[in-house]
């Protein structure tokens, strides 16, 4: 729901170890990052450092702190920003374990209301 509060309509696939994002039709904001993710879905596949990922999600809030641990207090900590796409490495209860896909990835502590999720079909 990027820029609004309407669903963006599209496909999430999942196959092995890469998750693909199909949209029907182009929206604001994907060609900043270099794709407009509807003639070729955008790719994303798991690296060796997150490699048992549960899922994958986008922020939703305008910055969300990585913290060090679920519930801990995420004081100087490297945080994400909206719209910024995560992998999900494990759930606690109001809590996940994600790491960003950043060049130099980190992995944290969000809270769940941070973020929009979807989960691998079970297999």
């Amino acid at each position: 729901m990027p820029g609004g509060s309407a669903a963006i309509p599209g496909e999430l696939a999942f196959d092995g170890n890469e998750a693909s994002l199909t949209l029907r039709s182009k929206q604001p904001g994907c060609v900043t990052v270099g794709d407009d993710m509807t003639g070729d879905p955008h790719r994303q596949s798991a690296s060796a450092h997150d490699a048992h990922w549960i899922g994958v999600g986008m922020v939703s809030v305008e910055r969300a702190v990585l913290r060090p641990g679920p519930g801990a207090s995420g004081h100087r900590t490297p945080y994400v920003v909206r719209y910024d796409p995560v992998v999900i490495l494990e759930r606690k209860p109001g809590s996940v374990r994600v790491t960003d896909r950043a060049k130099t990835p980190v992995i944290g502590w969000l809270r769940q209301s941070d973020l929009a999720a979807s989960d691998p079909p079970a297999q």
